[in-house]
């Protein structure tokens, strides 16, 4: 720590960073402590010692949530997706998931974030997309899954519905245009009358088919010099001046009632365009009458199922008008509103238009507006489940805990079923497949399942390798045609007929072959086809089937082409000069395949090739990846195929991305054709599963060590995302609550309460303000500013408070104890004590190890880094450390038991800050002259022996009595020195007596009191600077100061005041403690006397070697 003075001697400013964090980052990072500290608590999961797991659920990151996402910005629509290409787009989707890896795990690394970033799981691998298709299975199974029409949140820019969930994150206040329109009534007996209706939408209106009134509600007709309009009694205020009610009835006689359309639809007049009774219609706004449009809200369209409406999809999934003949039509459906507004103000058939606050819905994903449609989706039936969803919550721990039953209780408590289909690209395919023929829809769990119902040619495969050649002999490369001179050898020949006879003992008869046109794969095919009875028309050379092309090493020594590549991997991706790479020679092979399979059915073919064009035909049929396809050549000793070897191939009914490699994403999916049961051909459905389905089944799809989780957290906006969706799973799986507790976090606001947001500027950014102060100020700040749970009004000052108030404490006291540490030996057991204040501290130390544990195992962070803080600054720093300091001073055997005491103190300090503040945490425990890592130790245990404690939780009667008295000198302490500053006395002058009042300083039964201990009597003296106690219950106030300065108290007040601009002088010099140096005092004549008297009392207190003192205007301190 810096610390800058001005001539006045004030401080300036601090730098807040007393130590440079890269360097700890360093040496975890150099000591594998992260990837030890996993380590040794798994292998204490068994045995005497062993430890219970403790189980943290992290959510996934998904392509969503990067900072963002520019190389979409050209992609405005589906359409465009589709013509750029849905395999293009998802390549570029699934890129986008890491394109801020880096800069999102440097950010986790450097905030103390310990977290097992290389290898985490990720939702879009095949294997969390098949576990997924297992939990789809299970619904089905349990008659969960559905498919219906529905109106649905829907986003015109994403071009997909929402879920209850998703929608409940997008809500935003807008204030615009509301309008009463007049419906004119189709009837003689009502000339000029109009049913008066309200919207919020106007852009729906020329979907209208019919009006719904609430039968139960009283309804007015209310006329002026020109009209009647009818509405709700209860909405009259929304009239002008000058309207008298002349008729009244019940909602249920305007039912049947006809009125005209505003924009009428000539075939659909003989069932739409009436007055129906709706029950959902309210009174809290509008006028009471609703205007009923079925394509664009659920109330509407179940009202259209009820009574046979037309649905009128006059806006398309796009979000542009559908209406020809119209000024709107085409256009974007919010920007119509001003143009039907316009419209019907032309038409006398607007009543009025004023302004409107509402909640409304936008797209979480694009913050585009969403509109209500009417669409078929599939669905999960969360309302069989409602009971045990409830059920469940209540076993869950929430903090805060009115968000159990709040919030998200009264969210569980809607009966609202899970639109769980998306009209995406990108995302885990829904793995429910059709048939065409006769309609009938099943799930597919598994990559097993869909192999097995998969519709295939039925073609049986064996591959087989060439005998032993020339080429093998020689270990030369031979990839040439027009170099096609390698015959078998005659071993090869024999190993071929060996061969054979074990096809024909094994009953395998080929009714094709398919070779390699090089003469060691002819030769071997031709033996195969004549031994094995295969007619000439039925035995082809493909060149694709050919030797990989070794390019500037054909014909050379097949070691140097190895050498060329660094391992076998980069064979998939280097080509050699001249050459194929292994992925080309994949794809080149997999292509003859792909045609065999397209013209033959139920066919047995053999195919007779070279070892790694076969290892390449074997990877592209099974859809491995490079990794699993080298890990299998590994396996096999370097060699796929010996010569002559053959095996049994399958050509897998899977999807085989662009690569080859199983890819389960469309659009590669959506080519997997299966079987029906009808005999009919079933293709997949288009739709993707909600992403929000994806996170919320991570306990089943990651295979995370344990379950439930014992804790998560997120903000509180995942109530209705991730924390519903895991929930919502877990229950439908019927395996419970999936969490035991859960952390729900506020928002972290600007200074004025603001949405932080780069349009206003008010962005922090976390790495800078982390270089600034450190991350662990910045991780202090979150622990103690408030709760988790409320929303945090940030303040850089705040952050710079954090680490002045705490941690530029807590290091000096550090650099105390390394000042004065008698021995640098590492860190060691617990010490016995026989000084008072050295037993005191280490009792409060107890105190404060078991409130923070308490604390923490409750989830309550603020109080257990409040509680640390507070033992740190008030008991170690503004108490024990104070009292200590002469003791310190001294070469005794007091002096190296405070030392030990302070040593392990600090220790233990750095223990329980290990898991709030692991910087400093660490950076304590390396000073202390440990060599190890303070995150690879033990939390520290409640003891008791050498306290003076009964049990780990309970301090014996002498350990209370020693607490409790301590406490009380505390109190007193802190009366007098008040006293003190009301007279004006300073501390450094010595008085002669304070007299204590206080009962509680008397010894009540079974402890000694304050009265009759002289070490605590001892230590108020030194703390007020009295020479005297008296205890004297007639007292008024609870403390007196004797103020009265005699001339002795004067001299040694003055001799004090020395001591003190001696020791400043000191340190100013960059002396230590122990460095002794003569002392020149130039002094005033007032105190010249008085230092004189006092020269050996100021040379010992101050560890001169010699002073001189002599008579000045001015105090000046020379040190040599």
């Amino acid at each position: 720590m810096k610390i800058l003075s001005l001539p006045s001697g004030r401080f300036f400013c601090y730098t807040f960073i007393m130590f440079n964090e890269e360097e700890i980052l360093s040496f975890w990072k150099k000591n594998k402590v992260f990837e030890k500290s996993v380590e040794q608590r798994k292998s204490r999961r068994g045995g005497r010692d062993k430890t219970k797991s403790f189980i943290f659920f992290e959510g996934p990151p998904t392509a969503n949530n990067v900072p963002h996402m520019g190389h979409f910005e050209t992609l405005r629509n589906k359409k465009e997706i589709e013509a750029y290409g849905v395999a293009a787009f998802n390549r570029m989707c699934r890129e986008s998931v890491w394109k801020y890896k880096g800069i999102w795990e440097k950010m986790t690394e450097r905030m103390g974030f310990w977290i097992d970033m290389a290898h985490p799981y990720i939702t879009y691998e095949n294997s969390y997309i098949e576990a997924l298709w297992g939990i789809v299975k299970e619904f089905a199974k349990k008659e969960l899954l559905y498919e219906d029409f529905k109106v649905l949140p829907w986003c015109a820019r994403c071009g997909t519905a929402l879920s209850s969930h998703e929608l409940a994150q997008g809500y935003e206040k807008v204030r615009e245009n509301s309008v009463f329109v007049k419906f004119p009534i189709s009837n003689s007996q009502f000339p000029n009358s109009y049913f008066l209706v309200w919207t919020t939408t106007p852009w729906t209106l020329p979907g209208n088919v019919a009006l719904a009134v609430n039968p139960k509600i009283d309804y007015v007709f209310a006329k002026n010099e020109n009209e009647i309009l009818i509405l709700a009694e209860s909405r009259i205020s929304v009239l002008d001046e000058g309207y008298e009610v002349i008729k009244k009835i019940k909602g249920a006689e305007l039912v049947g009632k006809n009125y005209e359309t505003l924009y009428p639809v000539s075939d659909i007049w003989r069932t739409a365009y009436g007055v129906f009774a709706g029950d959902f219609v309210s009174t809290e706004d509008g006028s009471g009458i609703v205007h009923i449009a079925p394509a664009f809200g659920d109330d509407d369209f179940q009202l259209s199922k009820k009574f046979n409406l037309p649905v009128l999809s006059t806006t398309g999934q796009d979000g542009l008008m559908k209406t020809p003949g119209y000024d709107w039509n085409g256009g974007w459906f919010k920007k119509a509103d001003r143009l039907i507004i316009e419209d019907l103000k032309s038409r006398h058939l607007l009543f009025k238009e004023e302004p409107y606050e509402h909640d409304y819905p936008f797209c979480w994903r694009c913050k585009n507006p969403l509109m209500y449609l009417a669409r078929k989706s599939w669905w999960v039936d969360v309302n069989k489940v409602r009971g045990e969803l409830l059920k469940n919550n209540q076993t869950i721990h929430w903090y805060p805990e009115h968000i159990k039953d709040g919030r998200f209780g009264e969210w569980l408590k809607e009966k609202k079923n899970w639109a769980f289909s998306r009209e995406r690209y990108w995302g885990t395919p829904l793995p429910v497949w059709r048939c065409g023929k006769c309609s009938k829809w099943e799930v597919i769990g598994s990559l097993n399942e869909l192999q097995e119902r998969g519709m295939t040619s039925g073609n049986k495969y064996f591959i087989m390798r060439h005998g032993e050649a020339e080429t093998n002999v020689k270990n030369i490369t031979n990839c040439s045609l027009e170099k096609n001179l390698y015959h078998l050898t005659q071993k090869g020949r024999k190993q071929v007929e060996e061969t054979i006879k074990m096809m024909q003992k094994k009953k395998i008869k080929p009714d094709l072959i398919f070779a390699s046109p090089f003469l060691r794969t002819k030769e071997t095919a031709e033996m195969a086809a004549e031994q094995l009875g295969v007619s000439a028309e039925n035995f082809k050379f493909d060149p694709r089937l050919g030797e990989v092309d070794t390019g500037i090493f054909a014909e050379g020594d097949l070691n140097k082409y190895h050498v060329y590549f660094k391992n076998q991997l980069e064979k998939f991706m280097k080509q050699p000069p001249q050459g194929e790479t292994l992925t080309q020679l994949k794809m080149r092979v997999f292509s003859a395949i792909s045609e065999i399979e397209s013209r033959y059915q139920n066919k047995t073919i053999l195919i007779v090739s070279h070892e790694y064009s076969l290892w390449m035909l074997w990877t592209a049929l099974e859809g491995k990846t490079n990794v699993e396809s080298t890990e299998e050549h590994v396996k096999r000793k370097w060699e796929f195929l010996k010569t002559a070897e053959f095996e049994k191939a399958e050509c897998l009914n899977i999807p085989r991305g662009e690569d080859l490699v199983l890819d389960m994403h469309k659009p590669y999916i959506d080519a997997v054709k299966l079987k029906c049961a009808c005999g009919g051909e079933m293709k997949r459905v288009p739709e993707v599963c909600d992403v929000w389905f994806d996170s919320g089944s991570m306990p089943f799809a990651s295979n995370p060590p344990g379950f439930p989780a014992d804790y998560i957290v997120e903000a509180i906006d995942q109530t209705r995302g991730w924390f519903y969706t895991l929930l919502a799973v877990s229950t439908l799986l019927g395996k419970g609550a999936p969490y035991k507790n859960v952390i729900s976090l506020g928002h972290v606001l600007d200074a004025k309460g603001k949405k932080m947001s780069k349009s206003l500027g008010n962005v922090v950014d976390p790495m800078k303000l982390i270089e600034k102060y450190g991350a662990d100020a910045v991780r202090w700040y979150f622990f103690t500013v408030n709760q988790p749970w409320d929303s945090k009004l940030f303040n850089e000052a705040d952050v710079k408070d954090a680490s002045r108030r705490f941690f530029v404490i807590l290091w000096n006291i550090l650099q105390f104890h390394k000042l004065y540490a008698v021995s640098r030996k590492p860190y060691g057991i617990k010490p016995k004590a026989k000084l008072l204040i050295n037993r005191w501290i280490l009792l409060q130390l107890n105190e404060a190890v078991g409130a923070v544990t308490r604390k923490l195992d409750i989830y309550d962070i603020i109080g257990a880094a409040r509680d640390l803080e507070n033992f740190v600054v008030e008991d170690v720093s503004r108490w024990y450390v104070r009292r200590i300091r002469d003791v310190m001073k001294e070469d005794s055997k007091e002096t190296k038991e405070t030392s030990v005491v302070l040593e392990y103190l600090l220790g233990e300090i750095s223990k329980l800050l290990a898991p709030f503040a692991p910087f400093m945490a660490e950076k304590i425990w390396l000073e202390l002259w440990n060599k190890g890592s303070v995150h690879l130790e033990d939390w520290p245990k409640l003891r008791g022996k050498t306290l003076g404690v009964k049990s780990p939780k309970t301090p014996s009667v002498e350990g209370r009595s020693l607490l409790g008295n301590m406490t009380e000198v505390r109190r007193i302490v802190g009366l007098a020195l008040e006293a003190r500053q009301k007279a004006g006395v300073k501390v450094r002058q010595p008085l002669s007596l304070l007299k204590i009042r206080n009962p509680k300083s008397n010894p009540p039964a079974g402890r000694a009191g304050i009265r009759n201990n002289m070490e605590l009597i001892n230590l108020i003296k030194e703390e007020i600077n009295v020479k005297n106690i008296e205890f004297d219950l007639k007292l008024e106030d609870e403390v007196r100061l004797d103020t009265v300065i005699t001339p002795e108290l004067h001299e040694e007040g003055i001799v004090r005041d020395l001591i003190r601009e001696i020791q400043a002088a000191r340190k100013t010099a960059g002396l230590k403690p122990k460095d002794k140096v003569s002392a020149m005092l130039e002094l005033p004549k007032e105190i010249f006397e008085t230092a004189k008297k006092y020269e050996k009392v100021l040379a010992k207190e101050t560890n001169l070697e010699s002073v001189k003192i002599s008579e000045a205007g001015a105090v000046k301190i020379s040190l040599k």
